[in-house]
């Protein structure tokens, strides 16, 4: 499930992004991997490859961390990117 890996892979390059507008593009790309993990989870399940109660702990966790990006998500959308503090000088 390379989904798993990919979603704090993009919360890492938005937060090197910097840029709020940035920031946002790769957290909803990370949320969309999330989503996808969420996926792939469920189909485990259907093709009888682990039990429900064995991927009740992951749900939860990634509905935490969909939670979590989408709230992040929120507030680069709504903020001004601040100024760098390497721009001050």
């Amino acid at each position: 499930m390379d989904s798993a890996a990919s979603a704090p892979r993009n919360i890492a390059e938005g937060f090197g992004a910097y840029g709020h507008p940035q920031s946002a593009r790769y957290a909803r790309i990370a949320k969309a991997s999330l989503c996808e993990t969420q996926n792939h989870l469920l189909d485990g399940i259907d093709r009888k490859h682990w039990k429900a109660e064995d991927v009740k702990p992951l749900m939860a966790l990634s509905k935490r961390a969909i939670g979590a990006t989408t709230r992040w998500i929120a507030y680069l959308t709504r903020t001004a990117t601040p100024p760098a503090y390497w721009e001050d000088e």
